[in-house]
């Protein structure tokens, strides 16, 4: 998963999180342009609320 900071004249014109594949597809993309303006860092967390990487 990456985190896709949008600043230098990007926001709003790229999602702002993705997920990657093995063999380099995207497998998923997030914005929410209007809700949130910038993301620089995310936090992978399980069902309990545990963190899922360390």
């Amino acid at each position: 998963m990456i985190a896709n900071w949008l600043g230098h004249g990007h926001l709003g014109k790229h999602p702002q999180l993705f997920a990657v594949t093995s063999d380099k597809r995207v497998a998923w993309a997030w914005a929410d342009h209007q809700g949130i303006k910038e993301v620089s860092t995310l936090q992978v967390l399980d069902g309990s609320g545990t963190a899922a990487i360390h």
